[in-house]
């Protein structure tokens, strides 16, 4: 098991009862307005407010978020390392020609 999986396991058995049910969706719509940024500029969330005002139900909500996309991301690629394999399933891998047309 790779480090990061096994990371994520770990952190998935310390999340509290009363948060296994939250949803992205369920979070403050500015987070979620900020989280498309978040994610493609690959900076961090600054969640900062008094006790009670969500800040763990938010961090949960993204982390779910966060983690169903990279699983997806995963899936794909391990896909197309699959359907791209040397010989997966074919005889005689007819060779890949490149040229320039003039």
């Amino acid at each position: 098991m790779r480090p990061k999986l096994l990371l994520a396991l770990n952190f998935q058995s310390m999340i509290p009862k009363r948060y296994e049910d939250v949803k992205f969706e369920d979070i403050d719509k500015t987070i979620q307005e900020l989280y498309p940024t978040i994610r493609k500029e690959r900076r961090g969330l600054y969640i900062h407010g008094g006790v009670g005002t969500g800040k763990t139900f938010a961090a949960y909500g993204i982390y779910k978020k966060w983690n169903e996309e990279r699983e997806s991301e995963e899936k794909t690629i391990q896909e197309v390392k699959e359907k791209y394999k040397p010989n997966n399933g074919m005889r005689n891998p007819s060779p890949l020609i490149v040229g320039l047309s003039h």
